[in-house]
């Protein structure tokens, strides 16, 4: 176990990069996570203008519609009856709409009449008034259907202003094409979590193993009288433990940050796809490794691999904004399918998680791994060939 215990206390000259990457995830990752989560669970959320409103009919119709404005926006006093001064106070945002009400409205709604029987003001490039506009449209068009159904002017503005009362409440939501929300905090955290993770590991685990590799470091092992598959398998066993730590830790920080967003029954796929992971970045530590023992270089090296891979592979970007190109190329990376379990977990329920395409991305994730390793063993083979 002599090899295993020095293995683990050389952790300790590692601290401070591990400490950088977990405080650039805490605060950067936990940041960007809130945010978009924020943004993803609520597309869209009612606002309230400005209106003024000129009402020159006078009648019941005209004050119910008065009414309703009133109740679901800010009406404010027009100051003018010219509609050329209302105008340019729409246009220059002293108010945001504007609603004239001619006279002869109530009998053009009494003869079954919406389009063009009051006048609208807003800005040309207005969402909001759009939507104010089409609001509008519904509410005559409701009073309209009432009226021709045989209830009373009171009783149509009644049932009308009630039934646009319910529908002032609703927000519109997105959803994924498996009819769940989108992105939660803890996807986020676990999808930004794949760039710490994977920067921890490789330079620990790779310049761990670049120094035992050091032509001096191996001479004082060999000269110790412990077997060579002995000193090997408590070296691996070493890296194992430290990769395995790190990516503990990570799962625990997301899981006690993401608790209130997290669905337990959904944890264990989670913590396996970062496990899965987390062989990606061993293996990437070795390939490395095989080609160089300074710790510069690793760091550079695997800053390089991890930045292009994260930029490539939805880290950072949701993959919904990059081209068809991108994510096309980015299906020969392994975070990619790191990012693609992620989502699947999100976006099934846990009954419907443990499928063929969960473990595809998790079994193609190791077979990333493998490969890694088996680059690394070619070029340690060549470096032995040609002794440089």
């Amino acid at each position: 176990m002599t090899v295993f215990k020095a293995t683990i206390r050389s952790l300790r000259a590692f601290y401070p990069t591990i400490i950088i990457y977990f405080i650039v995830f805490a605060f950067l990752g936990t940041m960007l996570a809130r945010q978009n989560s924020d943004s993803a669970d609520s597309l869209y959320s009612d606002s309230t203008l400005k209106v003024c409103i000129l009402d020159y009919d006078e009648s019941d119709l005209s004050e119910g519609l008065s009414d309703y404005i009133t109740d679901t926006q800010e009406v404010v006093d027009a100051g003018t009856d010219d509609l050329q001064e209302i105008n340019d106070n729409v246009r220059f945002g002293v108010y945001d709409y504007a609603v004239i009400i001619p006279e002869g409205f109530s009998e053009d709604i009494a003869d079954g009449q919406t389009e063009d029987v009051i006048e609208y003001l807003s800005a040309g490039d207005s969402a909001s008034g759009y939507l104010m506009t089409e609001k509008i449209r519904t509410y005559l068009t409701d009073i309209v259907v009432y009226l021709n159904s045989g209830y009373t002017q009171e009783e149509a503005i009644r049932l009308t202003s009630a039934q646009m009362e319910e529908l002032t409440g609703v927000n519109a939501m997105l959803l994924s094409d498996a009819g769940t929300t989108g992105d939660t905090f803890i996807s986020l955290m676990f999808q930004f979590g794949a760039y710490s993770m994977l920067m921890m590991i490789i330079v620990c685990v790779g310049c761990i193993l670049g120094f035992m590799k050091d032509k001096d470091t191996k001479n004082r092992i060999s000269v110790s009288g412990i077997p060579f598959r002995r000193r090997y398998r408590d070296l691996l066993a070493g890296v194992f433990v430290i990769a395995l730590m790190i990516t503990t830790l990570m799962i625990a920080f997301m899981v006690v940050v993401g608790y209130q967003s997290l669905e337990i029954a959904k944890l264990a796929f989670y913590a396996l796809n970062a496990y899965a992971l987390m062989f990606v970045g061993l293996g990437i530590a070795y390939f490395i490794s095989s080609f160089t023992t300074l710790r510069n270089i690793i760091d550079m090296v695997a800053n390089m691999m991890v930045l292009s891979m994260s930029f490539l592979c939805g880290v950072f970007v949701s993959r919904d904004l990059l081209s068809e190109t991108i994510v096309t190329v980015s299906h020969m990376l392994p975070v990619y399918w790191y990012i693609e379990a992620t989502v699947f977990v999100t976006e099934h329920a846990p009954g419907e998680i443990s499928s063929v395409h969960y473990w595809s991305c998790l079994g193609i994730e190791m077979l990333f791994a493998l490969a890694f390793v088996a680059a690394g063993l070619i070029v340690s083979r060549k470096k032995e060939q040609y002794a440089f």
